[in-house]
């Protein structure tokens, strides 16, 4: 989930709501989290105009070893690694 434009308000129940129904997380910048969870990318996107309209936001639907590359932290690609999500990409592959 890439999120802009947020009130600090909507920032805290953004990361409320990733919090309580996303099944595992990891936020990497201050606008930007990687999800797992079992609803679609499109319920996920429902969701997030329902309770945060007049913000930007986009989610990117990550299919499994299909990732080319990039630079970010060893936390986020242990955590990618984690969930399947990069094969051989990243520090201490």
């Amino acid at each position: 989930i890439l999120a802009g434009q947020f009130s600090a308000v909507q920032r805290a129940s953004l990361i409320q709501y990733i919090h309580a129904e996303m099944c595992d997380w990891f936020n990497y910048t201050a606008d930007a989290w990687l999800v797992c969870t079992s609803d679609s990318a499109t319920k996920l996107v429902a969701d997030l105009n329902l309770r945060f309209p007049g913000t930007y936001h986009m989610v990117v639907k990550l299919e499994p070893r299909a990732m080319m590359g990039g630079s970010l932290p060893e936390e986020a690609w242990t955590w990618l690694r984690r969930h399947d999500l990069v094969a051989g990409l990243g520090p201490h592959k």
